[in-house]
């Protein structure tokens, strides 16, 4: 503030004031190495080179898909390395484009209805093949149904995803191996935030 008088103009300061304490740096919410107990749902902040930095080792084969993991978790509210990890448990071959194991032989959501992908011949039902020019129509589509449908609405840890996932008995678990699902895409998830760190 100036004070303005006949021999001049004066200026007043405020007294200083100490700079309130930087708060601590803080980890993104969720990346804590809770296995199966680790949270699905909420804001995860990872930037798609995080993402890609993290597609080293059993998780290389799905770099392709990084970006779009980032885009749609950001869009949906979904934690990005439980995405991931339930990625590379799905174990479909990656040649196929189809990461999220999508198996319908009459897969019609592809532009104007038309059928989306090649059904894999050998199996009915198997995982669809994925063209360059069509896997991400798919992946977000599947990406859309995981977060917000009625199903899998309520789930909010990888336990409870899995449970809807993969329950006891279901049809799509052939070699009874779907039990050890929350815990297995609990222990990829640890790897993540780990490397994460």
């Amino acid at each position: 503030m100036n004070y303005y008088a006949r021999c001049g103009s004066y200026a007043f300061v405020p007294p200083a004031q100490a700079a309130p304490p930087a708060e601590p740096e803080q980890k993104p919410v969720g990346f804590a190495l809770l296995g199966a107990k680790a949270p699905v749902r909420g804001q995860f902040s990872v930037s798609s080179p995080q993402m890609r930095s993290l597609c080293t080792g059993i998780f290389t084969p799905y770099s392709l898909y990084a970006d779009a993991i980032t885009e749609d978790g950001v869009k949906y509210e979904i934690n990005p390395l439980f995405v991931l990890a339930n990625l590379v448990n799905q174990r479909v071959n990656p040649a196929y484009r189809n990461p999220w194991g999508i198996s319908t032989d009459n897969y019609p959501y592809g532009p104007g209805g038309q059928q989306l992908g090649q059904p894999n011949g050998r199996i009915k039902n198997g995982p669809r093949q994925f063209s360059e020019d069509q896997w991400r129509i798919a992946f977000d589509r599947q990406f859309a149904v995981v977060a917000s449908s009625d199903a899998y609405a309520k789930a909010k840890t990888i336990a409870e995803w899995a449970q809807i996932d993969a329950p006891a008995g279901a049809e799509n678990d052939v070699h009874g191996t779907k039990s050890k699902e929350g815990a297995d895409v609990g222990a990829l998830y640890n790897q993540l935030a780990a490397k994460l760190g």
